[in-house]
C-alpha cells in the first residue's frame, strides 16, 4: 500500500445513471476541503493548474465515514473558507427538512406515464392531442367553463408530442428539486398544482375558446416561487447561490415568454399566470433563514397564501361565469323539451330506414305510404301543437328560436303528409309539393342552425385576447397594424396611383372596415357604416365607403385566416356593443354567404361536386335567414339591397325576384353603382342572361337616369359589365356597346370628377378597345401624368394598348 495515496474501491454511477465497479487511486497531496455533510463525505482533487475535481461517497456506516474524514488530509483552500463554508451550511439546511427530493420525480414520472398512456391510446389517424386521454383530460376552454372544473388540474399532465414532454420535464428536474427543498414538499405541492390551476384559468381567462395542454403552467409557477426565493435578503442565499440561478433563470423565462409572443401556438397566457402566481405565492410562502420543520406561526403563511389563490381563482370563475352569460337558447330548449329531441331522434331513424328501402326498390309505393303514414306522420302531428302553445309563453330569442322550430316541425309534417298521399295514393301534384316541401324544410333546418351557431358564440365568453384595450396595448408595443387582406384575383392599387382617388380610398376604408372589427371597436365601426349608408357616391370617382367597408369585410371572411367561430364571436360582441343595430346582421349574411362560396369555390360549374353544391346552398340559406331578420329599417340600407341581390343570385332566383329587390333600392340610391353591378352579373351569359338582356337593361338605366346623365350612366353601366368579364368579351363587338354613347358618358364623367385618375385611364382604356386611336392619344399624356392601375385590366393593359394605337403614329 502506498502510504503516500488514498486507494477507494466502490460504484460510480456513470452520466447516463449506470453503476460500474472502479477503483481510484488518489495522491494524498492533492486533495483538500474534506467535509462530512449528512452521512456522505466529499472532497476536492487538485488537478493541473486551477482545475479541480470533487469527488462524493456515500459508506454504509457511520464509523467508516468518520476514519475516512480522519485519514484524510486537513487542507482546506482560502476560497473554500470564504465561499465553499457558507455554501456547505445552506446545503446542509436543505438537506436536514428534506434529505430526499422524492416529489420531482414523481411529478415527472406521472407526466411520463400519461404520456405513455396517449402513446397506447391514440387517436384514429394517431393524431396524440386528438386520443381518448388528451380529450378527457386537456383544457378544452367550451368544456371546462360549462362544468368540467377537472380539466384545470388533469391539463397539468398532458402534453402534445415527445419533444414538448422532454423540454417540460427537462425544466422541472433542473430547478424542481431544488425548489423543493426550499419550500418543504407539502409547499411545493401546493406550490405545483396551486400555480398550475392559475395558469390554466389565466388561459381561460385570455381565451376561452382554445385548447391548452402542458405542465408549462405549472413548472412557471415553479420558476416564479424560485425566483421570490432568490429575491430574499442577501443573508439568507449565499452569494454564490444567487449568482448562479439568479441570471440562468431569468434568462430563460424571458426566454419562454418572448417565444410565447412570436409564436401563437405556445399558450403564454399560461405562462404569465403561471409565473406571477408562482411568484406572489413563493413570497407568501418562503419560510424563514432557519430551514427547520417547525416554524413559529407557519399557519400564517399558509394561510395568506391560501387567501390570495382563493381570491384570484373566485375572480377568475365570476369572470368567466359573467362573461359566458345565460345558457344558449338552444341548450334550454333541448333541457326543457327532451321530448321532442328524443322523439325526433326516433322518427328520423325509421323516415331514413323507409327512404332508403324505397331507393333500393325493396318496398312497394303503397306499402311506403302507409309506413309513413303510421310511423312517421303521428309524431309530427303530436309535436307540433305542443310546441305552437308555447310560443306565446316566451320572448326574445327564445321566442324567436322555438318560433323557428314549430315553423320546421309544420314543414316536416306537411312534407310526411305530402309522401303518403305521394306514394299511396299516386298523387302526382302531391309528389311535386312534397318536393317543395324538401326545400322549404332545408330553408327551416338552415335557421335554426344559424340561430342556434348564433345563440352558442354570443353566449361564450370572449376572453380578454378580444377586448379592444388588449388589442389596442398589442398594436402600441407592436408598432404596426393588421395586415390587410385583398382579394387575390383583381387588379390592386398600385405605389403610382393618387392616394386621393377612389380606388386608393375605397382600400383604406375595407382596411379600416377589417381593422375596427378585429380591434372590437365595434361602434366605431357602426358608426363608419350608418354615416357612409347616405353617402352614396361620396368618393372622388363616384364609388360608395359604405361599399368598400363591406367589401373589405367579404374578403377578410373570405382570405382571412380566422376561423368561423371567430367572427361570429365578434359579430355576437358588436351586438352587444350596439344593441340596435342592424349592421351585425348585415355582416353576418356576408359571413355566412363567404362560407358558402368556400364550400363551392370558384371553379366551374362542372368542376363542383355534389356534396359541394349542398353545402353551398345550405349555408346560403343560412346567409338569407340572416337577411330575413332585419328590421323594416334595416332593409331601406344599401347594405340589405346589395347583399340581398348577391343572394338571390347565388340562390338561383328568377329575373323577376331580382327586379322585385333591384327596383324600389335603385329608386332610393339611383348612384349606387354597385347594386347595378350586382344585377349585371344576374344578367351575364355566363350566369342567366344574354348579351341581349345586358343592353336591354343598360338602356333601360340610362333612360332612367336620364335627369341624372343618361351618357355617364351608360358608360360607367358598360365598364361595370366589362369589368365582370374580365375583358373576356369585348363589349363593342359581343355585347352591342355604342363607342360614341361611352365617349361622351366619360366626357361628363371627367367633368364630374375632374381629379379621379381612374376615370381618365378607363376611358383610354375604352378607346382602346374601341380602336379609336385618335381618342387614345389626345388622352395619352395626362394618362403619363395620372396613372391609375385599375383603370385597366388584365387583359387589357396599358402596355398593350401603347403598342397598338401609338405604332401606327
Amino acid at each position: 500500500m502506498n502510504p503516500n495515496a488514498v486507494v477507494l474501491r466502490g460504484w460510480q454511477r456513470t452520466w447516463l445513471g449506470f453503476p460500474i465497479e472502479r477503483a481510484l487511486s488518489l495522491p494524498l497531496e492533492f486533495i483538500r476541503n474534506v467535509v462530512n455533510i449528512q452521512g456522505r463525505v466529499r472532497f476536492e482533487v487538485q488537478r493541473r493548474g486551477w482545475f479541480s475535481r470533487r469527488l462524493e461517497l456515500q459508506l454504509p456506516t457511520a464509523e467508516l465515514i468518520q476514519s475516512l474524514v480522519v485519514a484524510l488530509p486537513k487542507a482546506r483552500t482560502a476560497r473554500f473558507e470564504r465561499q465553499g463554508l457558507p455554501l456547505l451550511a445552506f446545503e446542509e439546511q436543505l438537506l436536514a427538512p428534506c434529505p430526499h427530493a422524492w416529489l420531482t420525480p414523481c411529478l415527472v414520472m406521472l407526466n411520463v406515464l400519461v404520456f405513455a398512456a396517449m402513446l397506447v391510446r391514440p387517436s384514429a389517424d394517431g393524431n396524440l392531442i386528438a386520443s381518448p386521454v388528451a380529450f378527457w383530460a386537456s383544457n378544452i376552454g367550451p368544456l371546462t367553463t360549462a362544468g368540467q372544473w377537472w380539466r384545470l388540474v388533469t391539463t397539468l399532465f398532458v402534453h402534445a408530442n415527445l419533444a414538448h414532454l422532454v423540454l417540460n420535464i427537462w425544466a422541472l428536474w433542473s430547478i424542481g428539486r431544488l425548489s423543493e427543498r426550499l419550500y418543504g414538499q407539502a409547499d411545493y405541492l401546493c406550490l405545483y398544482l396551486g400555480t398550475g390551476v392559475a395558469a390554466s384559468l389565466a388561459s381561460l381567462m385570455w381565451d376561452p375558446t382554445r385548447t391548452s395542454i402542458g405542465a408549462s403552467g405549472a413548472i412557471f409557477g415553479v420558476f416564479g416561487a424560485f425566483l421570490a426565493y432568490l429575491l430574499r435578503p442577501a443573508q439568507a442565499i449565499p452569494h454564490g447561490i444567487f449568482r448562479s440561478h439568479w441570471i440562468p433563470t431569468l434568462l430563460f423565462v424571458g426566454y419562454s415568454l418572448v417565444s410565447g409572443v412570436l409564436s401563437p401556438e405556445i399558450d403564454n397566457a399560461a405562462h404569465v399566470g403561471g409565473l406571477c402566481s408562482g411568484f406572489l405565492l413563493g413570497l407568501l410562502l418562503s419560510r424563514p433563514s432557519g430551514m427547520g420543520r417547525t416554524k413559529p406561526r407557519a399557519w400564517i403563511r399558509h394561510a395568506r397564501a391560501l387567501a390570495v389563490f382563493l381570491v384570484f381563482a373566485s375572480g377568475a370563475l365570476w369572470y368567466l361565469h359573467l362573461a359566458r352569460g345565460p345558457v344558449p337558447v338552444a341548450q334550454q330548449f333541448a333541457a326543457q323539451n327532451a321530448w321532442y329531441f328524443n322523439g325526433e331522434a326516433q322518427n328520423l331513424v325509421i323516415w331514413n330506414q323507409l327512404a332508403s328501402m324505397a331507393s333500393a326498390g325493396s318496398i312497394s309505393d303503397a306499402d311506403l305510404g302507409e309506413r309513413f303514414d303510421k310511423e312517421v306522420v303521428p309524431f309530427w302531428e303530436t309535436a307540433l301543437p305542443k310546441l305552437q302553445a308555447g310560443v306565446p309563453q316566451v320572448v326574445g330569442d327564445e321566442r324567436a328560436y322555438l318560433q323557428a322550430i314549430t315553423d320546421f316541425v309544420r314543414i316536416r309534417r306537411d312534407w310526411a303528409r305530402a309522401i303518403v298521399k305521394a306514394t299511396r295514393d299516386r298523387d302526382e301534384e302531391q309528389g311535386r309539393f312534397a318536393r317543395a316541401k324538401l326545400q322549404e324544410s332545408t330553408a327551416a333546418m338552415a335557421k335554426l342552425e344559424r340561430l342556434s351557431i348564433r345563440s352558442n358564440t354570443a353566449l361564450l365568453p370572449s376572453g380578454l385576447v378580444n377586448s379592444s384595450v388588449v388589442h389596442r396595448v398589442t398594436h402600441l408595443l407592436g408598432g404596426k397594424a393588421h395586415e390587410c387582406i385583398r382579394e387575390p384575383f383583381g387588379i390592386q392599387v398600385s405605389e403610382q396611383d393618387s392616394r386621393s382617388d377612389g380606388p386608393a380610398l375605397a382600400r383604406k376604408a375595407a382596411c379600416a372596415g377589417q381593422s375596427l372589427l378585429l380591434d372590437g371597436e365595434y361602434r366605431t365601426l357602426d358608426d363608419l357604416l350608418a354615416q357612409n349608408a347616405t353617402k352614396i357616391g361620396d368618393l372622388p370617382d363616384g364609388g360608395s365607403t359604405v361599399r368598400a367597408v363591406v367589401s373589405g369585410l367579404s374578403d377578410l371572411f373570405e382570405y382571412g385566416s380566422n376561423p368561423l367561430d371567430d367572427y361570429l364571436r365578434r359579430l355576437a360582441g358588436w351586438r352587444r356593443a350596439v344593441p340596435n343595430s342592424f349592421y351585425p346582421d348585415l355582416v353576418e349574411a356576408s359571413l355566412f354567404r363567404d362560407w358558402a362560396w368556400a364550400a363551392r369555390s370558384h371553379g366551374t360549374v362542372g368542376q363542383v361536386s355534389q356534396q359541394a353544391w349542398a353545402a353551398f346552398a345550405y349555408r346560403n340559406e343560412m346567409a338569407w335567414s340572416s337577411l330575413e331578420s332585419v328590421d323594416t329599417k334595416g332593409q331601406q340600407d344599401p347594405v340589405w339591397c346589395q347583399l340581398s341581390m348577391e343572394l338571390l343570385q347565388d340562390r338561383s332566383a328568377p329575373l323577376e325576384k331580382m327586379r322585385e329587390t333591384f327596383d324600389p333600392c335603385v329608386a332610393r340610391y339611383p348612384r349606387a353603382y354597385f347594386m347595378y353591378g350586382s344585377m349585371l352579373r344576374w344578367l351575364m351569359p355566363r350566369w342567366f342572361g344574354s348579351p341581349e338582356q345586358v343592353r336591354n337593361f343598360i338602356e333601360e338605366m340610362a333612360e332612367y337616369n336620364q335627369e341624372r346623365g343618361s351618357a355617364e350612366v351608360y358608360a360607367r353601366l358598360y365598364w361595370i359589365y366589362a369589368s365582370l368579364e374580365q375583358d373576356d368579351v369585348n363589349i363593342f363587338r359581343d355585347s352591342y356597346a355604342s363607342w360614341s354613347r361611352m365617349q361622351l358618358g366619360f366626357e361628363n364623367m371627367l367633368r364630374n370628377y375632374p381629379k379621379s385618375d381612374v376615370i381618365l385611364n378607363a376611358y383610354a382604356r375604352f378607346a382602346c378597345l374601341a380602336d379609336d386611336s385618335s381618342t387614345y392619344r389626345t388622352l395619352q399624356p395626362e394618362v403619363d401624368k395620372r396613372p391609375s392601375a385599375t383603370g385597366w385590366s388584365k387583359k387589357t393593359t396599358r402596355a398593350d394598348c401603347d403598342k397598338k394605337l401609338l405604332a401606327a403614329k
